[in-house]
């Protein structure tokens, strides 16, 4: 089992979402369904043609943290998603596959 770290937006913009359809999100709007982005030099490529203006090294961050959320986490894993306000840390059960939405 692995233990993942989600935020909830850079200011708790996706809180809200993700409390109330008690699921893990991720932004990165420009994006596209990543389900079958099957390795992570597609995806790099996919961060560089959606996002031009972003410098190279915001890139490869996202990179670190969008490939684990489509590709590594399983169901079984546990979550936790530290709340912006407050100082509450929610704590979760991966149940599912990645899915776009």
């Amino acid at each position: 089992m692995t233990a993942w770290l989600i935020r909830g937006g850079r200011h708790g913009e996706r809180e809200d979402f993700a409390i109330s359809n008690n699921i893990s999100v991720i932004g990165w709007d420009n994006l596209p369904d990543l389900s079958q982005v099957e390795s992570r030099d597609r995806l790099s490529n996919l961060l560089e043609e959606k996002y031009p203006d972003a410098k190279a090294q915001a890139r490869v961050n996202w990179l670190g943290s969008v490939w684990p959320f489509v590709n590594a986490m399983k169901p079984g894993d546990l979550a936790a998603m530290p709340l912006k306000n407050g100082g509450v840390v929610l704590f979760g059960e991966i149940t599912g596959d990645y899915q776009y939405m």
